[in-house]
């Protein structure tokens, strides 16, 4: 329990990643998956999904014998965090397992079901909305952005609404329907593997971002960092008043959307300088 811990740790940074594979922490990973508890098993299953974000990991992490299988047995016998776990850790795993031919049917039913998911699994989502994506420790502040937006207008697609819980599957189809992707980091954003998937995503569908600031004086660094470059951010950490900066994300929801072609902008109020 105390290395997965401490690998884990370790893994938060990304110049870690790769070392900690090499030097031979996946096997110590399998051991923990097979036959650790409850607690040990959630904590190995965390680390190796916060590993496999580095793109070398991913491979290494495949062709580790047992370690694939071992997390879609834990996948499909599990429910609740562990099974979110293993659910995030083949989702990154997506595109190397569909390369192997013995786990090709996994990497491309996770692919599958990106659009499975809206008939067998959830009934509506919203097409041209601004997608939310955050960390659960500021969702007080994020009901009353969202609050707010709508109130202007402006379709919001937040996890709460549409499944009472985020899935992978869902969070894709949400940031591919969005004009605009509003990001709430903080350090916990950054440290959540969870977050790092829908950041990611939104990067790699070229979605344009908005940034908040949700921890007063927090800095992106790391991945969060280059991902967001040097946007202009809105800081909802507290130290400004919440209607000051929610006339400037508004703008700047606003702006997106015209750019967008409209999609967003039907029924929108104009949010004029004073």
């Amino acid at each position: 329990m105390k290395m997965c811990t401490a690998v884990r740790q370790l893994a938060r940074n990304d110049a870690n990643k790769a070392i900690l594979v090499d030097k031979g922490c996946l096997p110590i990973l399998l051991s923990s998956i097979q036959a650790g508890n409850e607690e040990e098993l959630q904590e190995a299953l965390n680390c190796l999904w916060i590993l496999s974000f580095d793109d070398n990991n991913r491979r290494k992490i495949v062709e580790e014998p047992g370690l694939v299988q071992a997390v879609c047995d834990k996948y499909h016998t599990t429910r609740g965090r562990m099974g979110h776990s293993c659910h995030g850790i083949l989702w990154s795993l997506r595109e190397v397992l569909q390369e192997k031919e013995e786990f090709q049917a996994i990497g491309v039913s996770r692919c599958l079901q990106m659009t499975y998911i809206l008939f067998f699994c959830f009934c509506f989502v919203l097409s041209g909305h601004v997608m939310i994506s955050y960390q659960w420790a500021n969702q007080e502040v994020i009901k009353r952005i969202c609050t707010e937006l709508r109130s202007h207008g402006i379709p919001v697609w937040i996890d709460i609404d549409y499944m009472g819980g985020s899935t992978l599957q869902a969070m894709a189809q949400a940031v591919e329907d969005s004009f605009a992707v509003v990001i709430a980091m903080s350090q916990k954003y950054k440290d959540s593997p969870n977050t790092r998937a829908e950041a990611e995503y939104t990067f790699q569908q070229r979605k344009p971002i908005i940034p908040l600031i949700m921890q007063n004086g927090y800095k992106p660094d790391g991945w969060l960092g280059l991902i967001l470059g040097s946007k202009l951010f809105y800081d909802f950490s507290g130290k400004y008043s919440f209607e000051s900066r929610m006339e400037g994300l508004l703008k700047a929801i606003i702006t997106v959307s015209k750019r967008a072609g409209g999609d967003g902008t039907d029924g929108v109020d104009q949010v004029l300088d004073v």
